[in-house]
């Protein structure tokens, strides 16, 4: 099959470092290793160091040109002749599935938050409502949408068309994560970051950001601390770094900051972890984290926050403890069990892996995701252009 993957997103460049960016390569990855011809189509191609692998594989990339229209797209796509166009849902940007529309290609949208909320509460975005059009129009034409979560879903269809389908597929891992790291790295990192034996490690992977409540992690790992010699390792940065660092200052817990990590030096940070932490403030996150399924897929034993794409991934006491968002004491209860029942630790990480084997590595993500937009009916509207 054909496949063209469109990101009109400017921050997103295949070539980067967060986390969309892993996932669009995770993406590409899974469909040229099933033998597919994949054309990236982007308004922001990024670092060459970051896709050269994938594009030593096959991997062909068209740059988006700005201003983007549906006239562009459409020669695009007239060039690549797709059998499907997979587009990364992004911000006034309906153009992709117009002209995939005026094409008569298939379409389905990814999408991964509800855009025009995320960007007005956290970037001060001011086009909401021209936002809320442009998805309108781009759901009327296009075929259908994977939604990372329930949250995400229900979204979309207070956007979409009536009957619009709509599929809800988390976040996967990349089979690396699954295989046991080299025990000679692991220990010549451990040196490096001067890591202590003894103690009880727990990890957090992540950009800084306030959604990601960090804070609370910090203050149950230093009421654990008081029983057991604890320390926090932060894999990552980001615009709460200094916040974190001040309280840090105050927690009896150690603190190991490591700045940004490549993405293909994760697995071996994890392996330095005796528990991954992945906490939020708040019950109404849509996330689906994509450092909690790594870290299962690492047979890490994980405590995170309950929201509803975490309860979906995650069965209590079974590949995880589960505990109420934004809960200090639940949160130190649930580590302090960890820490004091080593195995625990190791049930409840080998279950993790065992569930993302079985369902939620990135081949068999992406392998629902076409199964569900080749069953997609066809759409008999006539012409779209706007």
């Amino acid at each position: 099959m054909r496949i063209a993957l469109l990101c009109s997103d400017l921050g997103i460049p295949l070539g980067g470092v967060k986390g969309a960016s892993v996932h669009l390569r995770a993406v590409a990855s899974v469909l040229l290793r099933a033998g597919h011809h994949v054309t990236a189509m982007l308004a922001a191609p990024g670092p060459e160091s970051g896709y050269l692998p994938l594009a030593e594989r096959g991997l062909e990339l068209r740059a988006i040109r700005l201003p983007r229209t549906v006239r562009k797209l459409e020669w695009h796509l007239a060039q690549v002749k797709p059998d499907l166009v997979l587009e990364r849902l992004s911000l006034l940007a309906p153009e992709g599935a117009l002209a995939a529309a005026e094409a008569g290609v298939p379409h389905v949208f990814e999408v991964n938050a509800p855009l025009d909320e995320e960007a007005s509460l956290h970037r001060e975005f001011d086009r909401a409502a021209e936002a809320r059009e442009a998805f309108r129009r781009g759901f009327a034409v296009s075929r259908g949408a994977v939604a990372v979560s329930e949250e995400v879903a229900t979204w979309v269809r207070g956007l979409a068309p009536d009957g619009f389908p709509v599929r809800v597929e988390s976040n996967g891992a990349d089979r690396k994560f699954l295989l046991p790291p080299d025990c000679q790295l692991v220990q010549q990192l451990e040196q490096r970051l001067h890591m202590n034996g003894g103690e009880f490690r727990v990890g957090f992977v992540g950009t800084f950001r306030p959604w990601h409540d960090i804070g609370t992690l910090i203050d149950a790992a230093s009421d654990v601390s008081r029983f057991v010699p604890t320390r926090v390792m932060l894999v990552g940065d980001g615009p709460q770094r200094n916040d974190l660092l001040r309280k840090a200052w105050g927690s009896r817990a150690a603190l190991t900051l490591t700045g940004f990590v490549p993405h293909h030096e994760i697995p071996l940070h994890l392996a330095l972890c005796d528990v991954v932490a992945v906490p939020y403030a708040s019950d109404a996150a849509y996330f689906s984290p994509l450092k909690l399924v790594e870290a299962m897929a690492a047979a890490r034993p994980v405590v995170a926050s309950a929201t509803g794409p975490v309860r979906r991934m995650v069965t209590d006491g079974h590949d995880g403890l589960l505990v109420p968002p934004g809960d200090r004491a639940a949160f130190a209860q649930a580590l302090q069990r960890l820490a004091f029942e080593p195995g625990l630790r190791d049930r409840l990480g080998a279950e993790a892996r065992r569930t993302v084997e079985r369902h939620h590595t990135w081949d068999a993500v992406i392998g629902r995701v076409l199964q569900f937009a080749s069953g997609l009916p066809a759409r008999v509207e006539g012409s779209c252009r706007a």
